[in-house]
């Protein structure tokens, strides 16, 4: 069966690269030069960026756009939360004693609405974080994985075997052409030779 399969590749199809690692051994396929098979979700992954626990799916073409926008509500919520917290400690009537800070009157008067403010901004952090890096990673048109095993990848080098990645349009083209389309793009950029470069 797996015969059958190996000798059906379409050899001169723009998906298939000559390497051996695109084919998946577990779901039998060829699979396309940005792709990777997750153990957790057992299948192949277009465009793999990362398994997200949170979501407990992978992100890649297909959810990306629904990722990043799952990202802003999160910021928009932690946001929101923490602007109701300041605004319920803020205006609190207060009444201290002469040997009493603030501080002190509101943890020991408000302990839950402090706790709260200190995971909101942990959270806030970390979305904020997880934010920039997948728009770093959209404007490069860079998936985290790739970024993250560059040197396994030989589709990720030049000539020169230094890091390049092909499919970087600039940053605006790329931020372009995932806001339209909620996915980046995997057609290679045209780069000059290594002749070129040096002359």
């Amino acid at each position: 069966y797996l015969q059958e399969l190996l000798m059906g590749i379409d050899l001169s199809s723009s998906t298939f690269t000559g390497s051996w690692s695109q084919l998946c051994p577990t779901c039998k396929i060829v699979r396309p030069v940005r792709s990777k098979h997750c153990p957790i979700c057992k299948q192949c992954v277009e465009q793999f960026d990362h398994h997200c626990p949170w979501i407990s799916n992978c992100v890649g073409k297909r959810n990306k756009w629904d990722f990043l926008v799952f990202l802003c509500m999160g910021i928009a919520t932690t946001l929101l939360g923490a602007a109701v917290g300041f605004h319920r400690l803020w205006t609190e009537p207060i009444i201290l004693s002469s040997s009493e800070s603030w501080t002190h009157f509101m943890v020991t008067k408000h302990p839950g609405a402090v706790l709260f403010m200190f995971m909101d901004i942990f959270l806030l952090t970390g979305a904020l974080i997880l934010t920039v890096a997948q728009a770093v990673m959209i404007a490069r048109n860079l998936t985290t994985n790739e970024a993250a095993n560059q040197s396994r990848y030989t589709y990720l080098r030049g000539p020169d075997g230094r890091f390049r990645n092909p499919y970087n349009q600039g940053w605006q083209k790329n931020c372009a052409y995932f806001l339209v389309n909620g996915y980046n793009n995997d057609e290679e950029a045209a780069w000059p030779t290594l002749q070129q470069t040096v002359e």
